[in-house]
């Protein structure tokens, strides 16, 4: 989704999330949760914006608990293409690094305000950059902090073969799905809510032994706008 538009002014969201690890037969997953919040900033140099996303979040396992301050900075040319300048978001906490652009033009909002049924969707697989190939549809429409929101969703699912994010030495297998929902402000078109789940089942290179050992993993985020943003709220699954 192409924009030509940008943000008028600082927006503000909370972030949450988790990570879940199945590893072979256990039925109680590993956690890992992350609760923050963040600032979008923009900032303009002639035809060039910079769109500027820096948060702070925590990391929890259970038993540690880390500060973690994620960032993110694309430029978007005339034409409205993005290139990232800056990646320092491993952990996907920040609405830059999210499958959606951060805000729409007006055709595309437009477009989406009348679309029934779904249409072809292709999206970049966050874990290897493989495209994976899926539909989008309207979703509900609302509000987010006060603003009236258009709901797209997604789903797109593909192959995976990779090493996973947070361990360059567990290479994994299988299969992978994303599902996500974006909501964009009816007023400026910008993305006020984003909410992804990754699945992932397969196969996990024990980097030990290189024995086989069945995983599945599920990665989830949101990100929302909230004027007055909390620094701790909390993931709550739905």
């Amino acid at each position: 989704m192409a924009t030509t538009r940008f943000a008028l002014a600082d927006q503000h969201y909370d972030v949450s999330g988790d990570d879940e690890y199945y590893l072979g037969s256990a039925k109680t997953p590993s956690l890992v949760v992350y609760a923050g919040d963040e600032q979008l900033s923009v900032t303009h140099d002639g035809n060039k914006t910079r769109f500027s996303a820096s948060a702070h979040c925590t990391r929890s396992d259970g038993r540690t608990r880390a500060d973690l301050h994620p960032s993110f900075v694309q430029d978007m040319d005339g034409a409205g293409a993005f290139a990232d300048v800056k990646d320092d978001d491993p952990d996907f906490l920040t609405i830059l690094n999210q499958p959606f652009s951060v805000e729409l033009d007006d055709n595309t909002l437009r477009d989406l305000r009348v679309l029934s049924g779904a249409i072809p969707f292709n999206v970049a697989s966050p874990i290897d950059g493989e495209q994976l190939t899926g539909s989008m549809s309207r979703g509900q429409d609302g509000k987010i902090d006060g603003s009236d929101v258009l709901g797209v969703l997604f789903t797109a699912n593909g192959p995976v073969s990779a090493t996973l994010p947070q361990s360059s030495a567990a290479a994994v297998t299988g299969t992978i799905r994303l599902d996500g929902s974006a909501y964009y402000a009816l007023t400026g078109a910008l993305l006020l809510g984003s909410e992804i789940t990754l699945t992932i089942n397969g196969t996990l290179r024990d980097p030990q032994t290189n024995a086989p050992v069945p995983v599945r993993i599920v990665y989830r985020r949101m990100i929302r706008a909230d004027k007055n943003t909390p620094t701790t709220q909390a993931w709550h699954k739905h």
